[in-house]
């Protein structure tokens, strides 16, 4: 009698395994490649032209993943992910999801950077989508990102390991460097030329056609925007930094307003958002930058 009981809870396992996706599936897909080569890692996933669908198992939080290579233009990695649920997003969810993005979530329980965007939906659904081509400006770090993007989609829903290096996150997926690094970059380096440069510095920048993304270290404002002036031989014009909904604002803002600059630069900050603008000469740029290192 006990044989038999046994036979039917590993056969029970096993048809619910057999049921559709779990947490080890997703913990451990690979997506890059076209959809003809992602879509056989995939247990019954289902392909129609760019997309792949896949259902979880019935008792599962979620209900399907779905991959999607319409707007990756020949790139070999998914555009758009979502893991698919009708529920109500869990604590934990949020939670996870918030810790492994720099900065947190923002308002809304989405994530923005540079390229990168993520959303955590009421239902407890998770979206991402990754642009190839932000600003009409290849994306070097597509597939890189893509690939990023499922392992925190792995671990924001199953507590999967995040599998993924503080060193990736940072250099491609909008992890914080240091706020010192930011004094390397010359601010005289002519606008048709600034993108390489910066990339060159700080690898994992965002650059579009009008202004380069930096994420750092700066508990306050951990966003850093670039924005050069129009001409192809203009120089840095603007730095706006950008918020988080979690640092102290206040104490930051005091801080930043003792501190002087170079006659001829004008910092301005109060609440979520800072800039810098006027003279931004080398020593206006690099007085700054140990004003924004100082200010936690």
């Amino acid at each position: 009698m006990r044989s038999s009981i046994v036979v039917l809870a590993l056969f029970a396992g096993a048809c619910a395994k057999s049921d559709g996706l779990g947490a080890d599936d997703i913990a451990k897909l690979d997506i890059l490649g076209s959809p003809a080569e992602v879509a056989p890692r995939i247990r019954k996933a289902d392909a129609k032209g760019t997309r792949i669908y896949a259902s979880f198992a019935k008792d599962a939080f979620f209900d399907q993943l779905q991959l999607d290579w319409n707007g990756s233009q020949g790139r070999a990695a998914p555009q758009w992910i979502a893991l698919e649920a009708s529920k109500e997003v869990t604590n934990e969810e949020r939670a996870r999801l918030g810790a492994s993005l720099h900065g947190g979530l923002l308002p809304g329980d989405a994530w923005i950077f540079g390229p990168i965007r993520i959303a955590l939906k009421q239902n407890g659904s998770l979206e991402g989508t990754i642009d190839p081509k932000p600003g009409g400006t290849a994306n070097p770090l597509f597939e890189k990102q893509s690939s990023i993007l499922m392992h925190v989609f792995a671990h924001a829903a199953f507590d999967a390991p995040l599998g993924v290096s503080a060193e990736d996150m940072r250099d491609f997926f909008g992890g914080g460097y240091p706020v010192a690094s930011l004094a390397k970059i010359d601010p005289a380096t002519p606008s048709s030329k600034a993108g390489a440069h910066v990339v060159s510095i700080l690898p994992g920048a965002s650059v579009n056609a009008s202004n380069i993304e930096i994420a750092v270290d700066q508990p306050a404002l951990p966003f850093v925007r670039l924005d050069w002036e129009a001409a192809p031989d203009g120089k840095l014009g603007k730095v706006v930094l950008t918020e988080t909904w979690t640092g102290d604002h206040k104490a930051f803002d005091a801080c930043m307003r003792k501190r002087s600059l170079p006659e001829g630069a004008h910092l301005d900050v109060g609440g979520t958002v800072g800039s810098l603008s006027g003279s931004l000469t080398r020593e206006a740029w690099t007085s700054f930058v140990a004003s924004l290192d100082a200010c936690r």
